[in-house]
């Protein structure tokens, strides 16, 4: 279904163009449960869809790559403890339209959540993963914080295996506390996911005094959030708080160069090995 649905809209794919950032057809698998029923179970009927769809980067493109900015969300919970963050599920995602927007208007184009339990240690961004770089002399740790509410991202996998074979940097898998941010213990930071790409996070900033998002009464119009005051927040600067660290410049460009089949593929990622064409199409007939 998905080689059939790429080849139906092959006119919608961006042209590809040597260290062009972002441009892509996105892919979106879906399965819907549509049998007749109400009750809470699982019903005997699904439909199974792919839609895709022509995108460029989530947080922006260019000649360079783009550093942005965050905000931690560290009262407002994505998922629940022991729950369903670890998988692609819709109902993941609707609850955060809100504080995300919030953000948005004041300049933050990111959001971080913190687990939920203790809202003391990182779980993953609202649209994507996580990733940390420390550096001790020449060594570089590519840190990638572990919960069982984040998702197994392809493009994590993908990143955590440049960073071993192809860089000779350590990867730490672990549980990353918030105050490690605050204490500066990175050097860069930096969302992953199939959208984002390789986003670098120039900056995180989060409430030091109340909550920064809070959920008010219902209204005809929907859930309302206050956002904290400027006095209120306190930002965190990776780098030099401006642009793209050298570590996620290596890993862009690294992913990009497997993704736009620059370079052989080594780590058998490319599907189909042989790419899509027109005639694929005819698979559905």
């Amino acid at each position: 279904a998905i080689k059939v649905a790429v080849a139906l809209n092959l006119e919608y794919v961006p042209p590809y163009k040597k260290n062009a950032s972002g441009g892509a057809l996105y892919i979106r698998p879906l399965l819907l449960a549509t049998g007749p029923m109400l009750m809470l179970g699982s019903p005997d009927e699904f439909t199974f869809l792919v839609w895709v769809t022509p995108v460029g980067s989530l947080y922006g493109s260019g000649a360079d790559i783009p550093a942005v900015d965050g905000f931690v969300l560290d009262t407002f919970d994505r998922t629940a403890p022991k729950g369903t963050g670890h998988t692609k599920l819709g109902g993941n995602y609707a609850p955060v339209f809100g504080p995300t927007a919030a953000a948005k208007k004041q300049g933050y184009p990111i959001t971080l959540h913190l687990d939920s339990a203790s809202h003391t240690y990182v779980d993953e961004f609202s649209t994507s993963n996580a990733l940390a770089v420390q550096k001790q002399g020449d060594e570089i740790t590519l840190v990638v914080p572990d919960s069982t509410s984040i998702l197994r991202s392809v493009t994590k996998i993908s990143v955590v295996e440049i960073a071993e074979k192809l860089c000779g940097w350590k990867v730490d898998l672990r549980q990353v506390a918030f105050d490690e941010l605050k204490q500066n213990k990175f050097a860069e930071f930096m969302a992953a996911g199939t959208a984002a790409g390789i986003t670098p996070v120039r900056s995180m900033s989060y409430n030091s005094h109340k909550p920064q998002l809070v959920h008010e009464k219902l209204s005809p119009e929907g859930p309302k959030y206050t956002f904290p005051s400027e006095n209120e927040v306190k930002r965190i600067d990776f780098g030099d708080g401006k642009t793209a660290g050298e570590c996620a410049r290596r890993l862009f460009d690294e992913l990009t160069s497997y993704q736009c089949g620059d370079q052989p593929d080594k780590f058998g990622w490319l599907w189909p090995e042989e790419g899509i064409v027109a005639e694929d199409a005819k698979l559905s007939a």
